[in-house]
Parts: C-alpha cells; structure tokens; sequence
C-alpha cells in the first residue's frame, strides 16, 4: 500500500504510514522527506526525521540540509540546523544564504511588477544607520551577481570604518565604476549621504 502511495505521490500518506507502521527500513527516507518538504508538507517531513533510529538521525538531517542548502528551502534547512543541533560552519552555503536574508531585503529582489517590491535606492534610504541590514544588502547584492550596486553601497554607507574584514576584502576586489551603479530617481530626496555631494 504504502508503496502504491508513493507511486501515486502520496508522499504525506505515504510518510504518515511509515511513521506509523514503523516501515523506515524498507524505504528511502531521504528521497521521501525531500518530496515531502518540496509539496510543502514540511511536518511530515519532521515527523519522518524524528522516527528515523537515533544512530542515523543527524546524518540523515545533515544530508537534508545539504539538500536544501539554497534560496527557496533555506528556513527548512536552517529549521533543521537549530532542531537536530547541527553546526553551521559544516554547511558554508546556508550560512551564506542566512547571512544575506531578511524579508525586507528581499523586496528589493522581487520582479518589479510585483506590488511588493521596493527600488535598491528606496531600500537603502529605509535602511540607512542600520549595519546588519546594510550587511544583508551587501551581501544579497554580491549573491545576485550585482557587484558594482554592492560597491556602491559599500562606499556610501562607509563600510571601511566598521564592516568585518572579508566583507572589505570582498570590496576591495570590484573595480568600482559609478556610471554602472545606477539608481533610479528618487523624487522624495535622498535620507541617506549621496556619493559625490
């Protein structure tokens, strides 16, 4: 049944049954808890972590993280580094993800048909005076392959005086041009120091 289950794509049945009817060692739980938390059936998932024999319950965690280990899973992943007590020095990329999201931040990434989304410069002036925020932008910005916008951000928000030294190092390394730095007319004037004035 269970295996008919899983050929319909009935991972949350599916899942709920091998909990249930303690089936762990006759499937393969990665493959099941990954569809699960890909149809957004994540405590299901959790469920199916827990159950699995304490011997392999972080690796099989770990694997999951790794697993999901970019932008559109990150929370579960990071969920799981919190729940399992894993550490997060051993998944360099979720790190990177953690360090770079906020949901403000983000509104600066949307499509900009979005009714959401929020202009860089906008963002910017809302977030002025703010170093970690200033920090996620940087590093989102750096993420999104829009280095001459981080530069920009870094230069006018004077990370040389107070950001960590890889952030600088980072910085350092964009031939900074302004004329590719663009920013679109903020009719409201500017809250924050604009280069150059």
């Amino acid at each position: 049944m269970t295996r008919q289950l899983l050929h319909d794509k009935e991972f949350e049945q599916a899942g709920k049954l091998i909990v249930a009817a303690d089936l762990l060692e006759k499937f393969e739980i990665f493959d099941i808890t990954t569809k699960l938390v890909e149809t957004h059936k994540t405590k299901t998932a959790m469920d199916l972590i827990f159950a699995t024999p304490e011997l392999g319950r972080k690796e099989l965690a770990s694997n999951i993280v790794k697993f999901f280990s970019n932008d559109d899973y990150y929370e579960f992943a990071q969920k799981l580094v919190y729940e399992f007590d894993l550490d997060f020095k051993d998944f360099p990329e979720l790190k990177a993800i953690v360090n770079c999201r906020n949901w403000l931040v983000d509104l600066a990434f949307l499509p900009p048909s979005e009714s959401k989304f929020v202009p860089l410069n906008v963002l910017e002036d809302l977030i002025t005076g703010n170093q970690k925020m200033l920090l996620k932008l940087f590093n989102s910005l750096i993420r999104a392959n829009k280095p001459q916008n981080a530069r920009g951000v870094y230069n006018r928000h004077n990370f040389s005086k107070w950001a960590p030294k890889a952030v600088q190092n980072v910085a350092q390394k964009i031939k900074y041009d302004i004329k590719q730095d663009i920013k679109p007319k903020d009719f409201f004037g500017p809250i924050s120091v604009v280069e150059g004035k």
